[in-house]
């Protein structure tokens, strides 16, 4: 979360909030992923910025902020995708997921 703090300090007015809802179920898996995952992904998706451009404000090679996202993505499309669901958690079983 410093990350975007960072972000929102030094660049607010890139930053713009539409309204709207969140599933409940996708709210729950943001708050289960790592912080590192939850931020490289919030700067990407909702901050918009390159994975470049995340890597330099989380002090992490590129690569980190792609496997992060990766990892981020899979977690979440369980919450919206029944099927993915399953699979998820046959990940998490394995462990797959957290590692």
């Amino acid at each position: 979360m410093k990350a975007l703090q960072r972000l929102a300090a030094t660049a607010p007015q890139l930053i713009e909030h539409e309204d709207c809802a969140l599933s409940a179920e996708l709210v729950r898996e943001l708050r289960r992923l790592s912080g590192e995952d939850r931020d490289a992904l919030l700067l990407v998706v909702w901050g918009e910025l390159s994975y470049q451009e995340a890597a330099t404000a989380l002090r992490v090679p590129i690569g980190t902020v792609s496997s992060r996202i990766a990892r981020a993505r899979l977690a979440l499309s369980a919450a919206v995708d029944p099927l993915e669901r399953r699979r998820s958690a046959e990940l998490r079983e394995t462990k797959l997921l957290d590692a």
